[in-house]
């Protein structure tokens, strides 16, 4: 499994780089058990774009993992006000 805090800290420093929007690449074998609390991790970290191992060569559990994410991520990004510059690439 990967390291959420890790993760966190690769996309913060990441962010501070450049006003760009960052993007977190996740495989469903390294996601933690608890989506909602990742989603808002990545997404107080400066994630502004999800990428998701190819659809179409997981397995039907991994994808299915993948779509909780998703919609956790959606879930907080909608519950939370407007996104910050960060998040969309503007300036700081």
């Amino acid at each position: 499994m990967g390291d959420p805090a890790a993760a966190r800290r690769d996309i913060e420093a990441l962010s501070a780089l450049a006003p760009v929007r960052v993007g977190a690449y996740v495989r469903p074998d390294t996601l933690p058990d608890d989506l909602d609390a990742h989603a808002d991790g990545l997404l107080a970290a400066g994630m502004g774009e999800l990428h998701l191992y190819h659809l179409g060569l997981v397995p039907e559990p991994a994808l299915r993992k993948l779509a909780d994410l998703v919609t956790a991520a959606g879930r907080r990004r909608t519950a939370t006000s407007a996104p910050s510059p960060k998040q969309i690439g503007g300036s700081r």
